[in-house]
C-alpha cells in the first residue's frame, strides 16, 4: 500500500512540473504577440508574423546566427560570411553584437507604402562590445535605436525586412 501511494505522489509531482513547464511556455507565445493592436492598417494576424519577424532578426542579431540573420531580410541588408575574417562589415556590426532587445514595435504608426509592404517604427537597443570600431550613430556598449523597419510580404506569404532607416 505504501508503494502504490508513493507512485501517486510521484506521478503528481511529475504532473505538476509538467504543467509549470506548460504555463510558462504559455507566457513565451503570449508575450510574443505584446505590440499587436487594433488600431493599426495592418491586420492583427499579420501584425504576428511581423512581431514573430523582428523578434527573430533581434535573436539571431545577438546570438551571432547569421542564417536566421540573413533569412530575415532583404539581400540588400544581409552580412557576409566572416569566417576567413575576411568582411568588414559582418566583423564591425554583426561578430560585436553582444545584445539586441526590441523595445517596442508601433503598428498604431505604421503606413502602407504599397500593397503588402509597411514601414513600421521600431524601438529596440544593441550592444557592442569593445572590438566594435564606432561610426556617427553606434558606439561601443548600450545603444537606443529608433528606426523605421520596411517590411514586405513574398509571394508565400513569408515576411521580410526589406530596409530599415
Amino acid at each position: 500500500m505504501g508503494k502504490k501511494i508513493l507512485a501517486a505522489l510521484l506521478a503528481l509531482c511529475i504532473c505538476t512540473v509538467f504543467l509549470a513547464g506548460c504555463s510558462e511556455e504559455k507566457e513565451d507565445i503570449a508575450s510574443e504577440e505584446k505590440y499587436v493592436v487594433s488600431d493599426s492598417i495592418i491586420p492583427e494576424e499579420k501584425q504576428k508574423s511581423i512581431e514573430h519577424l523582428i523578434e527573430i532578426w533581434a535573436f539571431a542579431y545577438k546570438t551571432h546566427d547569421l542564417l536566421n540573420y540573413n533569412d530575415s531580410v532583404a539581400e540588400a541588408l544581409e552580412f557576409g560570411d566572416n569566417s576567413e575574417g575576411q568582411n568588414n562589415r559582418t566583423k564591425n556590426y554583426f561578430d560585436t553584437v553582444t545584445d539586441c532587445q526590441i523595445i517596442n514595435i508601433d503598428f498604431s504608426e505604421a503606413k502602407s507604402i504599397e500593397k503588402n509592404k509597411f514601414s513600421i517604427p521600431v524601438k529596440y537597443t544593441i550592444t557592442f562590445n569593445d572590438k566594435f570600431k564606432e561610426d556617427g550613430q553606434l558606439k561601443q556598449g548600450k545603444n537606443t535605436v529608433n528606426a523605421v523597419f520596411t517590411v514586405a510580404e513574398n509571394s508565400g506569404s513569408d515576411f521580410y525586412i526589406s530596409d530599415i532607416n
